[in-house]
């Protein structure tokens, strides 16, 4: 894989083996999480306002869905690309903010779910459980690519 920068702004992101369509189809399985809404009701569990969950957690589940749904968009032109020989897509500069949460809503729920921040501790990480290790593997991913996003797309 390959993570390139553009004169426009964004990123260029060349996809050269299965195992690069497997990340990024990761990426939006863990965004969601175990369940639809879980971080927008994750948030929300320490609000005690019912206007919260009245109009907040609606908002943000919108939001979510919708980075979501740009992620795909993006995800659905490197398919094509593929089949015209070249598997590629661009990160443009007005969907950076879209990708940028998603790769985070990606790490939140990671660590949720693995509580990853431990492995930093960890000598041998031949002793990590495999799912739990791969998660790890993710979300140090997405952290790279949230700072490529940083560097050459976001202001």
């Amino acid at each position: 894989m390959k993570v390139l920068p553009t004169l426009e702004g964004g990123l260029r992101v060349d996809l050269e083996a299965g195992r690069d369509w497997v990340i990024f189809e990761q990426l939006v399985w863990d965004a969601r999480g175990k369940q639809e809404g879980w971080l927008s009701k994750k948030l929300g569990s320490r609000m005690e306002d019912e206007d919260w969950a009245e109009f907040v957690m609606p908002e943000l589940e919108g939001i979510f869905a919708s980075q979501i749904e740009t992620v795909l968009a993006g995800l659905k032109t490197a398919k094509e690309n593929e089949e015209n020989g070249e598997a590629h897509f661009f990160i443009l500069p007005e969907e950076g903010g879209a990708w940028y949460g998603v790769l985070n809503q990606a790490r939140l729920s990671l660590e949720s779910e693995w509580k990853l921040g431990d492995l930093e501790e960890v000598e041998n990480l031949e002793e990590v459980e495999e799912k739990r290790l791969g998660a790890y593997f993710r979300a140090r991913f997405y952290l790279l690519l949230q700072s490529k996003l940083l560097d050459h797309v976001m202001d």
